[in-house]
Formats: C-alpha cells, structure tokens, sequence
C-alpha cells in the first residue's frame, strides 16, 4: 500500500484543515439553514478535488515504477547484446529519461 503522507504536501494538508474548521465555524453561526447547503456543497468540492489529487499522485506513482522496471529491463537487454545498435539506443534512452525521481 502507498503512503498518503508521500503525496499529500504541507500545503494541501493546510488547506484541508481550514477548509474544514471554516465549514464547522458557518455550521456555528448559521445553523442549520438553507444557506448551509451552499456551505456543504464547497465542503465536498473541496474534498473531491482533495481526494482526485491523491488519486492521481498515487497513480503517477505507479506509473513511474512501472516505467523504471521497462527501463531496467531494456537496459539488460542492451547489456547482453552484442550489436552496436543497441549501446547508442541504451545512451539515446539515458539521455531521456532522468537519473533521479524527485
């Protein structure tokens, strides 16, 4: 399993946090009214938009180790061949791709 606390940045966790402290701050001084429908309506906006950027940091992250092992696996390939294609392929790939996966 994935860890959240890789994909969600000081940032979002802020924007959480004073999301919800003002979505119970409008229930405080509003009541249960009509209004507080249009409050709960931005609360799940919020959340939604939240919860699809983790989604999507989490399927990025997939796709990248999955992406490295195709490169790994074509750089064997180019290790045990011996045609001289196959290096100047091997340098063109590394020239590519990126060395580190910040």
């Amino acid at each position: 399993m994935v860890n959240t606390r890789n994909h969600f940045d000081s940032a979002s966790i802020v924007v959480i946090a004073l999301t919800l402290i003002l979505f119970l701050t409008a229930i405080l001084f509003k009541g249960l009214t009509h209004d507080m429908l249009l409050e709960a309506g931005v609360f799940l906006v919020s959340v939604k938009l939240i919860l699809q950027t983790h989604k999507n940091s989490v399927a990025t992250a997939k796709l990248e180790a999955k992406l490295e092992a195709m490169h790994a696996t074509l750089r064997s390939l180019a290790a045990r061949s011996s045609g001289d294609s196959f290096p100047r392929e091997e340098a063109r790939l590394n020239a590519a791709l990126p060395t580190d996966s910040a």
